[in-house]
């Protein structure tokens, strides 16, 4: 990367913050603690999102958040096979990410459009994605809860667009399958 493209990116993202800081700037995850009230506890933050990790078909259905053998869920399916680390299989990560497959510049303007709606999210989840992805794929693209919940918004507001070409012959079909 060049310098002039390193500066660019550097002025981008400080406008970002300075105008979007909810974006960027995330608290710490607190949980319960029974003898001493409220507490700050990142242990427990690790199991949580360990579940959501291990289990995001299970934590979906169970959430009530969409219903088995709808549209939605047949686009994760076909996107990912709730396996919220995959990255595309023809185009890498530079192509789409997560349950959803979201594609990094859909994420950031998705996050923008959210943020203009005053959408509520955990504030973990308003985190910018920035090529390229780690090894581990630490990135918040990655979290499944985040992936979902922004995913599923794109899905609320524009239908099943970003997603029909590529995989619409795949969700139709099972969609198909079980009327």
């Amino acid at each position: 990367m060049d310098k002039g493209f390193r500066l660019f990116l550097f002025f981008l993202s400080l406008s970002l913050i300075l105008i979007y800081p909810k974006l960027v700037f995330s608290p710490p995850v607190y949980v319960i603690n029974y003898e001493n009230g409220i507490i700050e506890s990142k242990i427990d933050s690790e199991i949580y999102n360990a579940y959501h990790t291990a289990y995001p078909e299970s934590w979906v259905l169970n959430s009530c958040l969409i219903e088995k053998n709808s549209k939605e869920y047949f686009i994760i399916v076909c996107e990912s096979r709730w396996d919220s680390k995959v990255c595309n299989k023809k185009y890498g990560c530079r192509g789409g990410m997560g349950l959803w497959q979201i594609v990094g510049s859909t994420w950031n303007e998705t996050l923008i459009r959210m943020s203009k709606a005053n959408v509520c999210m955990p504030q973990h989840c308003w985190q910018f994605y920035y090529h390229p992805a780690s090894n581990d794929r630490h990135e918040v693209i990655f979290d499944a809860e985040c992936n979902f919940r922004v995913g599923l918004w794109l899905f609320q507001e524009d239908g099943d667009i970003h997603w029909k070409e590529y995989s619409g012959a795949c969700f139709y079909k099972k969609l198909a399958e079980e009327l």
